[in-house]
């Protein structure tokens, strides 16, 4: 759970909204897109790690330095992208076919799901993009969004990996997608 769940949800999460805060403007587009959705992550992570006594479920890892540790070892090779749900089929080896009787996934419902979700955050973000940025020469100027990127990468700031060059809109949505699928999939689990 620490793994699968914390890493994918909160902390790369929390990493790129952090320095989205930190380098992007509040009129920039991307901010605008994100920040409606992104207001409690960092404090909940915040709670999670200095309140950890009180806060973490049951576990065997005692203290938030331990978990850091933990976690830090398991995105040694891991890439941004690689917690997106069609990667993670792939890397599973897990198909449609294999799960399906009657309707798509039905035999796994989770993952029709969440393709589901992964689907509208994809249409959403598509439309917001086409109508934010023109061109991908739009992109490529809008530096703040390049910086954004760059610290997100940088080990001494998000210290994400695997994040593409803000040079074209495809680019721009790839990111914009995995962020908004990541929110609003977490989210949903409170309903």
């Amino acid at each position: 759970i620490w793994l699968g769940h914390v890493y994918q949800w909160h902390i790369v999460t929390a990493a790129m909204l952090m320095t989205m805060f930190q380098t992007l403007p509040p009129d920039n587009p991307a901010r605008r897109m994100l920040e409606p959705q992104s207001s409690f992550l960092i404090p909940f992570d915040d709670v999670l790690l200095l309140q950890w006594s009180a806060a973490a479920p049951p576990t065997s890892v005692a203290t938030s330095r331990q978990f850091l540790e933990l976690i830090d070892q398991y995105a040694t090779d891991r890439r941004f992208f690689d917690d997106d749900p069609v990667t993670q089929l792939e890397r599973l080896g897990l198909s449609e076919a294999d799960f399906t009787v009657s309707e798509p996934w039905d035999q796994f419902p989770i993952v029709g799901d969440l393709l589901a979700i992964w689907d509208a955050t994809g249409r959403y973000v598509d439309t917001y993009v086409d109508h934010a940025y023109a061109t991908d020469q739009d992109v490529e100027r809008d530096l703040p969004l390049r910086k954004w990127m760059t610290e997100s990468g940088d080990p001494d700031g998000g210290n994400v990996r695997g994040l593409p060059a803000m040079d074209s809109k495809d680019a721009l949505k790839r990111v914009l997608h995995s962020l908004i699928y990541r929110i609003t999939a977490h989210g949903t689990s409170r309903l």
